[in-house]
């Protein structure tokens, strides 16, 4: 069958096999492999049909029919190989006991995110962009065929032409994809092969996943459902989870709301929320909280543990605009910084968890980038950099800075090396917008390096203006577009770019070194370690040599703590 200018094969006899064994013999850029699977999750969904390809011929092959056959290719072919998020199909393939060959492998979705960081990652979507429109003509068909006989990926036939030839085509466009994409991503080699290390580190953590204590899951889902009830029952006439039906009571009962979602609603946050002195306020706050708390973790844990073990999903490139890492099933990234949530996690037996926090990373990239001696200095030093910070603003000896002024200096100077304005830092630390103002001027006398770096980074974006987009380059050579029209969000995005790079240097050090195997989640600036308890004394070094970079201009310095469970970090 033929689609798209490409040969289109469902592998359905010995015939087509050897068919398809003297096509690899033949020579291409790049052989490109996928799998269509039940689900999404890697710990619960089977595979269907796997598929090899080049920019000219795609095959599908039932799983179940031919996993010898598979197992053949993967462990025989030789030449570079190329996914669209393989680290999925992967994962798949070695839990059903195949070996694959990772060094070989290549990932098409993060050359994309290079070439764009802000351009199309899905296949279809890139595929048009970079080798021409059609690719999503059988993705709409095999919807159409799915909503007409009710079928879904686990139960669609896998004889059905339109649902081989969408399987087999994948693989041509990830191929002719990736070979476009190649040629545009050689000035980032080195962010490249970062990533894809990195990948593969992120996937053995997946794979090892982390311990959930059960019963502590279940017993504070029930009383968290249990207190979710006793509000329902306090509001009957309402749905107490509903913003639009709490307003409306708290309007009629004499509240005004002024603050406004960035699509133009009346917002009713935890902020506003927080502010009104109503039972209805508290309630849908508490409210609000219980079922997040069900739903997204103690719930989850629950849902998701596979033998006592959840397999998290780590996406590398998660936050499109910086390439910092995001985590699904659940989403702990969003995780609370409270104890009695993060208590779900536990070591295994016989271990003890480690907790190893890069310590005010941001401020220490933004002194790093804007080469700002006060700070670089007072880093290499070693002191405090809030109380540091204080004592220039406040002029005053480091002995006798308050905890209030550190505080004002810790929420105002973060929030000027962004370079927000006098009401934005008023806001923040509780002060008038007059004493917003007068630390900004201090701030920026005390370090002006911070401000003519901002500025620079500005004018740069502005400069590099391509259509409506500039750039900046993060530390692990990354090309981070930002807006023209918004070019102050690129320190942002710069710091917060860096930071993932350095992190994920960290996590390939560990690899390097052979102690990757310890380490289980990686959670922002976080990185949590499973680790023997009798090992601990020996491997922290090492953890902190892995991570503590000597390419940078300040001290990189990671925190570890060793608990019994991830909340006694945050006791």
């Amino acid at each position: 069958m033929s689609s798209e200018g490409a040969e289109l094969v469902f592998v359905d006899s010995v015939a087509e096999v050897e068919n398809m064994l003297r096509w690899l013999g033949e020579r291409r850029p790049v052989l490109a492999f996928d799998t269509e699977t039940e689900g999404l999750d890697p710990w619960r969904d089977k595979i269907r049909l796997v598929q090899f390809g080049d920019a000219k011929t795609g095959w599908a092959l039932p799983y179940r029919d031919w996993r010898g056959v598979v197992r053949h290719v993967l462990e025989t072919y030789e030449g570079p190989m190329v996914g669209w998020n393989p680290k999925f199909d992967v994962s798949l393939l070695e839990q059903d006991g195949l070996v694959v060959p990772r060094s070989q492998i290549h990932d098409g979705m993060v050359m994309a995110h290079l070439a764009d960081s802000h351009g199309p990652k899905a296949l279809k979507s890139a595929s048009k962009r970079y080798v021409g429109a059609g690719a999503d003509r059988g993705q709409m068909l095999l919807k159409a065929a799915f909503k007409k006989q009710r079928w879904d990926w686990a139960t669609v036939p896998l004889d059905f032409e339109v649902y081989h030839q969408y399987a087999a085509l994948d693989t041509v466009l990830t191929a002719r994809t990736a070979e476009s994409l190649w040629k545009q991503i050689q000035p980032y080699r080195e962010a490249y092969e970062q990533e894809m290390a990195v990948t593969w580190v992120l996937l053995d953590m997946e794979q090892r996943g982390a311990r959930v204590d059960v019963p502590y899951c279940d017993k504070m889902n029930e009383e968290l459902l249990g207190e979710l009830g006793e509000i329902r029952d306090r509001w009957p006439d309402l749905n107490i989870l509903s913003s639009t039906q709490v307003m409306d009571v708290l309007k009629a009962a004499g509240f005004e709301f002024t603050k406004r979602t960035e699509k133009g609603n009346l917002a009713l946050d935890e902020e506003v929320l927080a502010g009104i002195d109503h039972p209805l306020a508290a309630d849908a706050l508490r409210a609000r909280k219980c079922d997040k708390w069900t739903s997204s973790y103690f719930g989850a844990y629950l849902r998701l543990e596979v033998d006592g073990i959840v397999h998290c999903n780590v996406n590398p490139l998660g936050a499109e605009k910086t390439g910092r890492m995001s985590i699904s099933r659940p989403s702990m990234q969003n995780i609370p910084r409270l104890k009695m949530v993060r208590d779900a996690i536990i070591p295994r037996e016989g271990n003890k968890l480690v907790l190893c926090d890069y310590a005010t990373q941001e401020t220490r990239l933004i002194a790093h980038f804007a080469r700002e001696t006060a700070m670089i200095e007072a880093f290499r030093n070693g002191v405090d950099i809030h109380n540091f910070v204080a004592t220039m603003i406040y002029s005053t000896p480091s002995e006798d800075v308050t905890p209030v002024q550190r505080f004002r200096a810790k929420t105002c100077g973060h929030a000027r090396n962004y370079g927000a304005k006098a009401d934005r830092l008023a806001a923040a630390a509780g002060i008038s917008l007059t004493e917003g103002r007068e630390f900004a001027r201090r701030y920026d006398k005390a370090f002006p390096g911070i401000h003519v770096f901002n500025s620079k980074v500005i004018r740069l974006v502005r400069e590099r203006d391509e259509g409506g987009y500039g750039y900046v380059t993060s530390y692990g050579g990354r090309k981070i577009r930002v807006p023209v029209a918004h070019p102050y969000v690129g320190v942002n995005w710069l710091i917060q770019g860096s930071g993932s790079d350095v992190l994920k240097k960290g996590l390939v050090n560990l690899d390097r070194m052979g102690i990757a195997q310890f380490a289980i989640l990686p959670v922002h600036d976080e990185t949590v370690f499973d680790i023997p308890t009798d090992s601990i004394e020996e491997l922290l070094p090492m953890i902190h040599e892995a991570f503590e970079h000597k390419d940078i201009s300040v001290p990189l310095p990671v925190e570890t703590k060793i608990v019994d469970s991830w909340g006694q970090g945050y006791a």
